[in-house]
Formats: C-alpha cells, structure tokens, sequence
C-alpha cells in the first residue's frame, strides 16, 4: 500500500526538510531526512527508500554527487531533485544520470506530491 511508500529526503536546509517531512507525513508517506550527501547515502544504504528527493546545491558531496552514488548502489531507486536558483545545468546533468525528474525551490507541495505519486507509479516493481 502507498502508506508504507519511504521517502529520503536530503537537504541541508533544515527548514526545507522539515516542510517537506511533515507535509509527506500527512500524506502517509515514511520519511526520513538526511542534511548533507554523506548522510544521504548512509541512509539510502540503510533504509532502502523508495524514493529520494536530494537537493542539487549542498556543501560537501552535492546533488550530482549523491545522485551518482545512489545508482551505483541501487539504480532502482527514483531521485527527483531539487534545483534552486542556477542549478538548471546539473538538473540536466542529473536526468542524464537517471533521475526522474526535477523541481524548482521553493518546492510547491502538491505539484511535489503529484509528481511523487507519478513516480512511484512509473516505477516497475519487481
């Protein structure tokens, strides 16, 4: 059922994370949050999320980055990233590397939560 559906949420904006979990949570998704890369990948390897949002402008390893590392170690996961202003060339780097799809900040929750739910529909469960 979707309510078990698990989203990964990386951002090293707190606040930015904290809107989306709760706004996710309401929407009976489980979230967890991540507020850089490193920690992103830790819990894509511990969590097996069905889905990560990870923004494309973080300090340490950046979206790209994360997005790489994240098909390396289970390229059946959907990445929709989060592009603020200027990142519109990694957002194309970023679909290159299999990411679904990218939305702009400040993220507008139900055209967010529709492409989440599209995703995931795409998405061929095996």
């Amino acid at each position: 059922t979707q309510s078990m559906k698990k989203i990964l949420v990386i951002d090293d904006e707190q606040e930015s994370c904290k809107l989306l979990s709760d706004y996710l949570k309401r929407h009976r998704f489980k979230v967890e949050i991540a507020f850089d890369g490193e920690e992103g990948l830790e819990k894509v390897k511990l969590t097996n999320p069905d889905l990560v949002l990870c923004d494309i402008s973080m300090p340490g390893l950046n979206g790209v980055e994360v997005l790489k590392k994240i098909k390396e170690c289970n390229p059946g996961i959907i990445a929709i990233m989060l592009t603020g202003y200027g990142t519109m060339d990694s957002a194309i780097e970023c679909l290159k590397l299999g990411a679904y799809d990218h939305i702009g900040k400040p993220v507008k929750l139900e055209k967010l939560l529709a492409l989440i739910k599209e995703a995931l529909k795409s998405r061929k469960w095996s």
